[in-house]
This record gives structure tokens, sequence and C-alpha cells, in this order.
């Protein structure tokens, strides 16, 4: 899922994710299948015959974890997936990725939406591995009101 969904003019939201899934690889039948799942799995099955380009950001960021569901893969990758959402929103969407059945890998520089929502962590800092690890023991690292921020600051050397 790239951080920035764009939706389609003239297609609906199950429009939309039944296109993505077809580009990912399926026929039009298995495409369409995935698609009304995938709306279901991210309770968007409200909204599938509203058009892409009237959803709110909350409901964008929804329709593309439900394009990347629908996608052909073993995996789901998302990238910055709670940026510009409000807390609300966030709280909503990391109930969501929460409750997927597949595996997800996810960037992001929200730690503190990650240490909820991650059994496993990888920090990355300029350019090679700074840990790698169970989250837990990551957390670990850190102390206060916001021990996944201040362990990440730790991990790169940063004492802020």
């Amino acid at each position: 899922m790239p951080q920035q969904i764009v939706p389609v003019p003239g297609l609906t939201v199950l429009e939309q994710v039944t296109y993505a899934s077809w580009v990912g690889g399926c026929s039009s039948a298995e495409a369409a299948r995935r698609a009304s799942e995938a709306t279901g799995q991210v309770a968007m099955d409200e909204l599938a015959g509203r058009p892409a380009t009237q959803l709110s950001g909350g409901q964008l960021r929804r329709l593309g974890v439900a394009e990347a569901l629908a996608r052909p893969g073993q995996m789901v990758l998302l990238d910055e997936p709670t940026a510009g959402l409000d807390p609300k929103q966030r709280a909503r969407f990391r109930t969501l990725i929460s409750e997927l059945t597949v595996p997800c890998l996810l960037s992001t520089h929200q730690v503190d939406d990650a240490s909820d929502m991650y059994e496993h962590v990888i920090v990355l800092h300029q350019g090679t591995v700074a840990y790698q690890g169970e989250m837990v023991d990551f957390l670990r690292r850190g102390a206060g009101p916001r021990p996944a921020e201040s362990a990440f600051l730790s991990t790169i050397g940063d004492s802020r």
C-alpha cells in the first residue's frame, strides 16, 4: 500500500479494488471475488457503491488496505499507513491491521503505532540495521510515557 491512496475518477470503491486486483494478475472473476472479500475485511461493504473520489482520508486508507488484500500475494506491505490520520482514525486503523489474517510488513515513522501492532521490529538508521528483534525487547530499551519513541531514539544514539 503506498503512502498516498489516489481515488480513480469514475470508479466506485468496489470497482477500484477490483481493478487493483486485476492489475495485480487476477482474472476478472477472481478479481471481483477478491475485491468483494477485501472490502468486507476492511468494513467498507456499505461504501462499495460510493465513488472512490468521495472518500475521507481514513476511508482512503481503508481502500488502500483493501486494494493490497485483493492483490495476489502472501504478505501485505504498508508504507506509512497512519500518516495524515487523526488519533481516532489511527486507532481504528490499528484495529483493522491487527485483525488481518495475512502477515504485514510496515514502514513507518510513527513508532508508537508500530509498538501496538507488531511482534517484530527492524530499525534502519543511515542505511544500516540498528536493531532487529522482538518488539517487547525493543520497548525495554525505552522509558517514560512514550517507550517506543524513547527506544527508537536510544537505538539510533539520539539522547534528546
